[in-house]
This record gives structure tokens, sequence and C-alpha cells, in this order.
């Protein structure tokens, strides 16, 4: 049974202090959210802890494959933003994503 939206911006407005808040966050997003903002806007919380974190690019590159468009940008956006921030992992996660969506 999925709950109302008011239960998605209780989880849009928890605080999130670390990747595991954020990652739980989403977890429980995927289990009952509705609201595809508020998928994108942990999408881009998960992202600020992602600098140089493997784990989180895998994510992230994970998500550019979503069946839900929001999903989908929001997290090709990051990817797009870590680059830009220098990150290896992230630049080559971004170009295999950017090969994909050309094909």
């Amino acid at each position: 049974m999925a709950l109302s939206n008011e239960s998605d911006e209780n989880l849009s407005r928890r605080a999130i202090q670390s990747k595991e808040d954020a990652m739980e966050a989403w977890q429980k997003w995927l289990s009952w959210g509705e609201n595809d903002k508020v998928g994108a806007a942990l999408i881009d919380k998960i992202a600020s802890f992602g600098l140089g974190d493997p784990e989180i690019i895998e994510f992230l590159e994970g998500r550019t494959t979503s069946g839900i468009p929001m999903i989908r940008l929001a997290a090709s956006d990051a990817l797009t933003r870590l680059a830009a921030q220098g990150d290896v992992l992230a630049i080559a996660a971004s170009q295999r994503c950017q090969k994909h969506h050309r094909l």
C-alpha cells in the first residue's frame, strides 16, 4: 500500500546528514514514495556525498537507466556535476552513460 504524498513530504524534510541516511531515505522512497520530485531530490542529496565515492557513482550510473524520467535526469545531472568537479570515476561513468544513450 502506497502512502500519501504527505509521507513523501515528510521524507523530503528528513534531516539527512550522511551517505547512509541518504541511502536509507532512498530505500524508503522506493518502497512507498509516489512523488518523483522527492525521488529526484533524494538523488541530488545522495550525489552531495558522492565526490570520490565509488559506491555512489555506481548507484548514480545505475539510476541513469531508470524507467522514471525525472530520476533518470537527476542521476545524469548529478554525474555531470561530479565529473565537472574532477571526479575521475564520475567522468568515466558519465561518458559510459552518454555513449549508452547515443546507441
